[in-house]
């Protein structure tokens, strides 16, 4: 059965209720002797999963989905987040040589896709008149809009997030025979290519291409620096300081 993005490895789960009591949306029970995840009220921000000390809060791992699709012979695409800079800070060149190296066929920063939203944006206030608006840039708070404040779901941003135009523009440029993975830090963005299929495909957090990374055992520092940096189809400049402090970039 398809697991949900975050689940509990009930087996282990030891009734110790930090995750009861560390939910900001209560949205964890305690179940036929171990805490149960309310899907139809979880956001998927991960407090969970940072704070049950057992680790029995599981983030699903779709290193296989990825691994399937390049036995599809169809060409994989990453859809880099712009955090990427900072999480892998001083190796953030040598980041992108081992997506190469794992066996992608192009890479391409998620923050193209900010850009066009906020071009969209800017026409939508300047054929509507000035207007305040929640972003959908995040998953987890469009969950928890859509599942506690339904009353405020029109003042969600009336355009796709960044990550489903940018696979949106990626298909436009390279057709639909293609495969949009994200990479990123959040586990929400698995929400967001379950609900919204090829848009992008498959979402991995960097803590699982991490993993996979040392199943290959490819190290950042000692990568070979002869395989080239390239984004496609450019380098996403200004915008990828999208995700700034006090809202997004115009």
């Amino acid at each position: 059965m398809e697991r949900y993005p975050i689940y509990t490895e009930v087996n282990n789960c030891r009734d110790c209720y930090k995750c009861v009591r560390t939910c900001p949306v209560k949205a964890i029970q305690i179940r036929d002797a171990h805490a149960e995840i309310l899907h139809d009220r979880c956001t998927y921000c991960g407090t969970c999963v940072n704070e049950c000390p057992n680790g029995v809060k599981v983030i699903r791992n779709d290193l296989d989905k990825v691994q399937m699709a390049f036995l599809s012979n169809r060409k994989v695409i990453v859809s880099l987040a712009p955090s990427y800079l900072s999480e892998f800070h001083g190796l953030e060149d040598n980041f992108v040589r081992a997506l190469y190296k794992l066996g992608f066929d192009a890479v391409s920063e998620t923050a193209i896709g900010a850009a066009l939203v906020s071009q969209a944006l800017d026409m939508y206030v300047i054929e509507h008149g000035q207007a305040n608006f929640i972003s959908t840039a995040c998953p987890s708070v469009v969950e928890l809009v859509r599942k506690y404040f339904p009353e405020c779901i029109h003042e969600l941003a009336p355009v796709p997030s960044p990550l489903q135009t940018h696979s949106a523009y990626l298909r436009h440029l390279y057709g639909n025979d293609i495969v949009v993975v994200f990479i990123g830090p959040c586990i929400a963005k698995k929400v967001e290519a379950d609900a919204h299929p090829g848009y992008p495909d498959i979402a991995l957090t960097f803590r699982e291409v991490e993993q996979w990374l040392e199943e290959e055992n490819i190290q950042l520092e000692t990568i070979d620096t002869g395989i080239p940096v390239e984004f496609v189809p450019a380098k996403a400049g200004k915008a990828s300081i999208y995700p700034i402090e006090n809202g997004q970039i115009p």
